[in-house]
């Protein structure tokens, strides 16, 4: 069944969120949705308020950081080296990778989802980012193969890091930093900042990127409807 992403107007204020939400609720049944996503700035306690009434569940806390691409931190060329556009034959490993690669993300955390399906969310995600989607497909390769990915989307002013992941056996190796360098390198002439979301409970992810020279801006909290 299809999933959907419900966006608030940022004018909008309970009265007028229930009133849709209840109009929506139908709609989604009608249309089959099994999950509908939604994201509600952390400052908003009026806007998580409205949608847990309505019967969403509040599934993780996602740390938004920024980066100007022309404050690009210094790093040697040679760190990126082997950080390529995606082959044809790389889609493949990739998709296999993201089936593998997530426990952290919210379909994982979300206890009504079960692993199986969220396995293959996340498979299929990348397998269409990687087949048109996505406005870049990164590859970083061992033995000239694929051992990790990032995917980005680009809206003419921000890149921002969409999807990325390692290979389990290949972790450890420095490979998730080279993958950022080489994002970071795609857009450096392109785009005016990069921005990336992740989990406040991934330390080790938020260092990454602030390695880099990200800062956050903003935290959102992610909900699930589910459809009964």
């Amino acid at each position: 069944a299809p999933v959907g992403r419900l966006v608030i107007p940022d004018e909008y204020d309970d009265r007028q969120i229930a009133a849709c939400l209840a109009v929506f609720l139908d709609e989604w049944a009608d249309q089959n949705l099994w999950l509908v996503s939604c994201r509600a700035a952390k400052n908003r306690p009026d806007r998580a308020r409205a949608l847990i009434e309505i019967g969403f569940e509040a599934i993780e806390t996602l740390v938004t950081l920024s980066h100007p691409l022309d404050q690009i931190s210094d790093m040697k060329p040679s760190q990126a080296i082997n950080v390529m556009k995606a082959r044809p034959e790389d889609v493949s490993v990739c998709t296999d990778i993201a089936r593998h690669g997530f426990h952290s993300d919210r379909y994982h955390m979300d206890p009504r989802i079960d692993d199986f399906k969220a396995d293959e969310l996340k498979a299929s995600w990348v397998h269409n980012s990687m087949t048109g989607r996505a406005d870049a497909a990164l590859v970083v390769l061992q033995e000239n193969m694929a051992r990790g990915f990032v995917v980005c989307m680009f809206d003419g002013e921000t890149a921002t890091i969409d999807l990325i992941a390692v290979a389990s056996s290949a972790r450890g190796a420095g490979l998730g930093k080279q993958l950022v360098k080489g994002a970071l390198d795609h857009y450096g002439d392109r785009a005016q900042k990069m921005s990336v979301g992740t989990q406040d409970t991934n330390a080790a992810s938020i260092a990454l990127y602030q390695g880099f020279g990200f800062r956050e801006i903003e935290q959102h909290i992610t909900f699930h409807w589910i459809n009964p």
